[in-house]
């Protein structure tokens, strides 16, 4: 049941998604110089097989590496997002129109700047992680190295 009230989410998301554009800002590894993106959506991954429908969400993700998979959704088309998912559960390495990759360690997300003077209020643009809401933007997401030390006894 929980499989299927996730899917059902999904779908209904999908469909009725406003896809609100903000800017993340990013510096992608081996870059001096930091990068925007104007998205729709951005996921910050580091797990290489989510398993289900969603398969390799991120390839290059990995939780032995010391930063985020980037995936950079700057297109407001549904069939866009539709096409990156069913490529993951074909484990295809199509290329999207519209949704790229990068590894970085940090990325900041904002609210762009409207142009139109018709806007008083920017609409609300939601932040998640693993499915829990956190907050609104603005947000950053970082990644500590080694941040975690296990210790366990000698057999």
């Amino acid at each position: 049941m929980g499989m299927t009230a996730y899917y059902a989410k999904a779908w209904n998301l999908w469909f009725t998604y406003p896809m609100t554009r903000f800017v993340a800002e990013y510096m992608e590894n081996g870059s001096r110089e930091p990068k925007l993106a104007e998205v729709t959506e951005l996921l910050g991954v580091r797990i290489g097989n989510f398993g289900g429908v969603l398969q390799e969400l991120a390839p290059g993700a990995a939780l032995d590496r010391d930063d985020l998979r980037l995936v950079f959704c700057r297109t407001a088309s549904r069939l866009a997002y539709l096409a990156y998912v069913t490529r993951g559960l074909l484990r295809q390495r199509w290329n999207i129109s519209g949704i790229g990759l990068a590894h970085s360690a940090r990325v900041s997300c904002h609210y762009r700047q409207v142009q139109s003077a018709e806007t008083d209020e920017q609409k609300k643009i939601y932040v998640e992680a693993d499915g829990e809401l956190l907050g609104t933007l603005p947000a950053e997401i970082t990644i500590v190295p080694n941040a975690l030390t296990l210790l366990a006894p000698a057999r």
